[in-house]
């Protein structure tokens, strides 16, 4: 005897974090059997994308997670663990920041499954009649999940990811100067603020990162008379520094535009501050290479 498979509803837990290199992100979830009958899924054809319609992954992403000592199968009525793995290659991670705009990430999940009831004959089980369903639920036929903002800096963070992935971070060289480790905390207090969507606060952190260098070298906290004296500190007596303070100097008052109050009220968006944070790491790796 055969009996069609009802919608399989999937209940989502937790997310793990696989990587880097090889970056992925693993939905571990519980799929429930509503049927009276023992259930096998045969397997799963997924597809993932964000409600804003960008493909994450297609494919065999779904794994069962059964104890190795039980039989691969899900009882009557009861749930099995699972896991729906997407992989988070660099190209995937810059469109999904660059449509999240620090808000949410909330995604859609829909699914082909082959599973077959386990019929019992006499004392051996047997695969009935393979069906075709899905997970989700009846009223859409498809899975929504929602990664919260807080969680998914987190995940980043965890990925080793910064937004900004055409720039080397130089925390390496920043750090074993003593003088310019204030305005790498301060640089990295920019990108966590460009992750969180706030764009004014990342570009104000980032003039926060020159003013810590000026006071550290100089010991002067006026940007205006500090520049100058830093960078013969830090370059060297160049002729390169006249130009180099000229630099520093039009992008601390592009980097003002974040804080300042005008008559007209002065737009500032993601492109701002990711511009911002890479001249400021540019400068500060300079500093520190010089």
């Amino acid at each position: 005897m055969t009996t069609a498979i009802p919608m399989l509803p999937v209940d989502i837990f937790q997310t793990r974090i696989k990587g880097p290199p090889q970056r992925g992100l693993e939905l571990m979830c519980r799929v429930k059997n509503p049927t009276s009958s023992d259930l096998a899924i045969l397997a799963a054809w997924v597809t993932v994308e964000t409600l804003n319609g960008l493909s994450l992954g297609e494919g065999w992403l779904f794994h069962s997670m059964h104890n190795r000592v039980d039989p691969a199968i899900i009882r009557a009525g009861d749930t099995a663990d699972g896991a729906i793995l997407i992989g988070l290659p660099a190209t995937v991670l810059q469109q999904i920041e660059d449509r999240r705009q620090g808000n949410d990430i909330e995604l859609r999940i829909s699914s082909r499954v082959t599973a077959s009831i386990v019929e019992q004959v006499n004392d051996r089980r047997i695969l009935g009649l393979p069906f075709e369903t899905s997970f989700g639920l009846p009223t859409n036929g498809y899975l929504e999940y929602r990664i919260p903002q807080s969680d998914w800096v987190q995940n980043l963070k965890t990925l080793g990811w910064s937004e900004l992935e055409i720039l080397e971070l130089p925390s390496a060289r920043l750090r074993a100067d003593p003088r310019l480790g204030r305005a790498l905390g301060r640089l990295e207090d920019a990108l966590e603020c460009h992750r969180r969507g706030e764009w004014e606060e990342a570009m104000a952190n980032c003039r926060k990162a020159f003013e810590a260098v000026m006071l550290d070298v100089s010991g002067k906290d006026d940007m205006r008379r500090a520049s100058e004296e830093t960078l013969r500190a830090l370059v060297g007596d160049s002729p390169k520094v006249d130009r180099l303070n000229k630099v520093i100097s039009e992008l601390g008052k592009y980097l003002h535009l974040a804080r300042h109050e005008a008559s007209e009220p002065i737009s500032v968006t993601r492109a701002d501050a990711q511009l911002s944070i890479h001249l400021t790491a540019a400068l500060l790796d300079y500093m520190a290479n010089a």
